[in-house]
């Protein structure tokens, strides 16, 4: 089965996002007392009050959606 353009465009936001946010905390993680300045407002906040770690797992979890959306797995179109 071929993957539509919708899907795989969605995908690619996916696996971005994932990438922005283990950069996001990884940057935490090196430089504690500094926050990368390519991070939102947001963002910024909520590394201050929970941390790199959950920035991390939150990007896993886009980065599994977006390698389940490139395989076209069911349990990925939620």
């Amino acid at each position: 089965m071929q993957r539509p353009v919708g899907v795989t465009v969605i995908t690619i936001f996916f696996l971005v996002a994932a990438v922005y946010f283990w950069i996001a905390g990884a940057a935490i993680l090196i430089a504690p007392t500094t926050t990368p300045p390519m991070t939102g407002l947001m963002l910024r906040r909520a590394l201050k009050l929970t941390g790199p770690y959950p920035v991390i797992v939150v990007g896993g979890g886009y980065a599994l959606i977006g390698w389940g959306l490139f395989r076209l797995h069911n349990w990925a179109r939620a």
